[in-house]
């Protein structure tokens, strides 16, 4: 009995599947396939797009297709093929021939070259694929949409990779580029990995030149991490490259050619820091904007203009970045930053767009380095209290007294510790009583302060001596 339930098994395996091993000329294999309900194909010889249609159409029990000792002939005719197409590339596998395919196995041509746009689209059965080593570009959303697939290498050749040619392929996991030989620089297009969810290491390699706009966007996986080789030759960011995607961390001092980063790069992203080196010279509008995740913001001089939207919604940033280069700060550029409590605008800073500081429901002080008000635009501060910060200027500053907004704060003169409205000895001394542990009772930190570093110590009381000492009237001699 045991020996007939064996002999039913291998029956029935090898009635459901049915390989067959065919030499190939172009165009001819419909004439060479004696089973159209072949499940498993191995094609030599040479093949062009006829043969891609026929095996589309009409083999639709195929699960494995090995083409790999196929050349891919070119192919045209005024017949469209696939879609609109009637003209094909050699070495290339043609536009659309696989898209929506059930195949779940492709071993490609070793000769192969580019894959055409679509050519893979939504195959939900592919796991897993080796693109051969001589192909050089992946053509737009060639692999979009195939749900199982979990890595990709692109190979050292591979010089373009078109829009959303790997988009929504939610199972991706790892994405490496081989640099190892690589003589030319890749280009990874728009789109290309959108809506990855599940990816979580890429690897750029040093010869990664430009991410188009949304490349990852939408890449949310928690652990997602971008690895960058050191002098990197990354020149270009997209716009929203990175918005919405669970990235922590990217290595901009590693990305010495990159002078940009572009509107809503890492918008609502889970980056934790911001470390711009002074490399980069421009930051788009809203490029960090909603990033709830940062703790740091460190510019190092490389935008003398804070744009509209760029840290809206850090609520959870430390540091503004704002430094001595800073002249400009845009609308909403730190909106609803609700945890807040000081703030110190560079002496540069001599304008502030709406609603730059609204909704910093816990700001208690503002140093302003600037002698004349910075213009403001409407409702900067909206959401605050001005009767509750205190707000420090210069003793030589004009214009904060009668300004509009500026007016409304509590005002104090750097420099005045004793919040007399003078700025005298009594205030060396209130100093010096604070130094002691003996605190007078009015006594203003803020003020004492005179360098804004927030520390009070000896080099205050040589600042609060020089200003003094410069705004003592020099006596005429004869």
């Amino acid at each position: 009995m045991r020996k007939f339930f064996i002999f039913i098994t291998s029956t029935l395996i090898t009635l459901c599947v049915s390989a067959e091993t065919i030499v190939c000329t172009p165009g001819k294999l419909s004439g060479l396939i004696s089973d159209k309900d072949v499940t498993s194909l191995q094609l030599s010889g040479a093949i062009n797009a006829l043969d891609f249609k026929f095996i589309a159409d009409e083999l639709k029990q195929l699960q494995s297709l090995d083409i790999t000792n196929c050349n891919i002939e070119a192919y045209s005719s005024n017949k469209a093929l696939f879609g609109n197409a009637h003209s094909f590339k050699a070495h290339e596998v043609p536009a659309a021939c696989f898209a929506g395919s059930t195949i779940s196995q492709f071993v490609l041509p070793t000769s192969l070259k580019s894959i055409g746009e679509g050519a893979f689209a939504c195959c939900n059965g592919i796991e897993a694929i080796t693109l051969p080593a001589e192909v050089d570009s992946i053509a737009a959303h060639a692999f979009s949409a195939c749900q199982h697939l979990s890595a990709i290498v692109l190979p050292a050749k591979v010089t373009m990779v078109g829009e959303g040619a790997f988009a929504h392929c939610t199972s991706l996991a790892k994405l490496t580029i081989d640099d190892e030989g690589r003589t030319e620089n890749i280009v990874l297009g728009s789109l290309s990995f959108v809506n990855c969810t599940s990816l979580a290491e890429v690897t750029l390699g040093s010869m990664t030149q430009s991410i188009g706009s949304r490349a990852f966007s939408g890449c949310s996986n928690a652990d997602f991490a971008v690895t960058i080789a050191a002098n990197s030759q990354l020149s270009e960011i997209g716009e929203g490259a990175f918005m919405a995607s669970g990235i922590k961390a990217f290595n901009f001092a590693n990305c010495p050619k990159l002078t940009v980063i572009p509107e809503y790069a890492f918008a609502t992203s889970s980056l934790t820091e911001v470390a711009i080196p002074e490399t980069v010279k421009h930051i788009g509008e809203g490029a960090f904007f909603y990033g709830t995740d940062i703790a740091t913001i460190s510019l190092a001089d490389c935008s003398a203009s804070i744009s509209n939207l760029m840290f809206a919604g850090c609520k959870n940033a430390s540091t503004t970045g704002l430094d001595d280069s800073t002249n400009e700060i845009g609308k909403y550029a730190y909106y609803g930053w609700n945890q807040t409590q000081k703030l110190v605008l560079p002496e540069a800073v001599s304008f502030v767009g709406d609603y730059a500081f609204a909704n910093m429901s816990s700001l208690e002080k503002i140093t302003s380095k600037n002698l004349n008000a910075p213009e403001l635009g409407e409702a900067v501060f909206n959401g605050v209290t001005p009767s509750n910060v205190l707000l420090t200027t210069r003793p030589e500053a004009s214009g904060y007294a009668t300004a509009e907004q500026w007016k409304d704060f509590m005002h104090t003169l750097n420099g005045d510790a004793d919040n007399n409205t003078r700025i005298n000895i009594n205030d060396i001394a209130t100093i010096i009583s604070h130094l002691n542990g003996r605190t007078p009772s009015n006594f203003i930190f803020e003020a004492a302060d005179a360098n804004v570093d927030d520390i009070v110590n000896n080099s205050d009381l040589n600042d609060v001596l020089n200003i003094i000492v410069s705004s003592e009237p020099k006596q005429e001699t004869n």
